[in-house]
Formats: structure tokens, C-alpha cells, sequence
């Protein structure tokens, strides 16, 4: 609905960018049955394995040392999901950081409004042209 809305004030591409709440395959599918919109969702891994996210992220990912003891890297990759009995391919974007010093890791994950989101924001754009 706020699509066809948007549509009357503009024909230019437009960016939707939703929250967490909005990660369900049925709101990424929805979005792509439009021309000329792209999105970014913030994705919460609710069931996903973190563990081989990171190892994704630091394996096949952009990686930089942001300070001694403290790295961080950004991947992409294309996950295939099945909706209604039609297979749609989705490219999403890990941010994983590792301390070295401490052994601590952790994803990082965040929207829109987050501090980080700029440099999500440069990271993404620099891998999606490579």
C-alpha cells in the first residue's frame, strides 16, 4: 500500500528500508513483485547458525583490522528460499567482528537508524561492485 502511495508523488526507483520486524520471507517477496524498488531489511538471525556466519563472513568476506586486536569483516551471499512453491533468490550482508585480543566474536547486526549503518552502508557498496 505505501508503495502504490509512493508511486503517485514519484516514478523514480525507490529505497524501502524496514526493520527486523519485516524479515519474513512473505514482506521480501512482496517487495520484489515491484519495478524500480529496492530494499534493505535489517535481518534478524532468529534460527540461523552464527557460528558459520562468521566463519562466512571472515572466510569469503572483505576483512580489515579496524585497530590492533579488533577486526572486522563484511560478505555477501545469495540464499535460495522457497515461498507458495516458487524459489527466490536473496542476496544478504554479514558484518561480523572479532576481537583477537580477548577471542570474544559476535555478529553484528543493525538498521537504519544504528550509528554503524553509514559504514554498512560504504562496506556494501564497495562489495557489491566487485
Amino acid at each position: 500500500r505505501v508503495i502504490k502511495d509512493a508511486r503517485r508523488i514519484t516514478d523514480k526507483p525507490l529505497l524501502v528500508r524496514c526493520d527486523s520486524a519485516h524479515d519474513a520471507v512473505e514482506t521480501r517477496v512482496s517487495l520484489t513483485k515491484h519495478k524500480d524498488v529496492s530494499w534493505i531489511i535489517k535481518w534478524n538471525p532468529r534460527r540461523a547458525n552464527t557460528s558459520v556466519l562468521e566463519h562466512l563472513a571472515f572466510d569469503q568476506g572483505k576483512v580489515k583490522e579496524l585497530r590492533p586486536g579488533k577486526q572486522v569483516a563484511v560478505a555477501r551471499y545469495v540464499e535460495r528460499e522457497t515461498y507458495k512453491g516458487k524459489e527466490y533468490a536473496f542476496r544478504k550482508v554479514i558484518r561480523a567482528s572479532r576481537h583477537i585480543s580477548t577471542g570474544r566474536r559476535h555478529i553484528m547486526r543493525f538498521g537504519c537508524n544504528c550509528l554503524n549503518y553509514l559504514a554498512f552502508c560504504l562496506a556494501y557498496e564497495k562489495i557489491a561492485v566487485t
